[in-house]
């Protein structure tokens, strides 16, 4: 008896191994679960990137999951609070890589269903590339000139990662936020 319920949650638990995100130096690495395709978000694609308060639950009350929501010209979106633990803030460390890598200002959302969907078209255009203004830099006036541009190895975050190995959102999350 005891085989028939442990034999299934094993095996589904083996599917789920290979499954991490990971980000690199020039994009995010996302592996699903068993055999799903791995996917990539280039940096130099990212149109918008807003920090989170959380999401609503069925009655629309607010839980608290804090996190970066990064949209790309491809209409596609990564978000950090789809991997790890729920808190009450974005580890600062976290935002500052995604600023630096993506030349984006971070904005404020209080869910991911409050922020609007890229327009490909938009983010396609001239002067909405990383190293001009980005398509959000425009509506607020900012710039951010040659933003991270010819930085192979750029310097690592505050008190944070060492070497040149990939910073993994799991090294990330499980890392206790010390506030400043």
């Amino acid at each position: 008896m005891a085989l028939i319920i442990a034999a299934p949650i094993g095996v589904f638990t083996i599917l789920a191994l290979p499954m991490h995100e990971a980000l690199r130096q020039r994009d995010i690495r996302v592996c699903g679960y068993a055999w799903a395709k791995c996917r990539t978000y280039d940096y130099s694609e990212a149109v918008r990137m807003t920090q989170i308060e959380g999401f609503r639950d069925r009655d629309g009350k607010l839980s608290r999951r804090a996190g970066i929501v990064v949209d790309f010209a491809d209409g596609r979106r990564w978000s950090s609070a789809d991997t790890g633990d729920f808190r009450d803030s974005v580890d600062p460390e976290l935002a500052a890589f995604l600023a630096d890598r993506t030349c984006l200002p971070l904005e404020q959302a209080q869910t991911e269903v409050d922020i609007p969907k890229a327009d490909s078209k938009a983010a396609q255009s001239p002067g909405s590339r990383r190293g001009d203004k980005s398509v959000v830099g425009e509506t607020l006036g900012l710039e951010k000139p040659n933003c991270g541009a010819g930085r192979e190895n750029p310097s690592p975050p505050a008190g944070g990662i060492r070497d040149n190995r990939d910073l993994t959102v799991r090294d990330k999350v499980e890392r206790p936020v010390i506030p400043t």
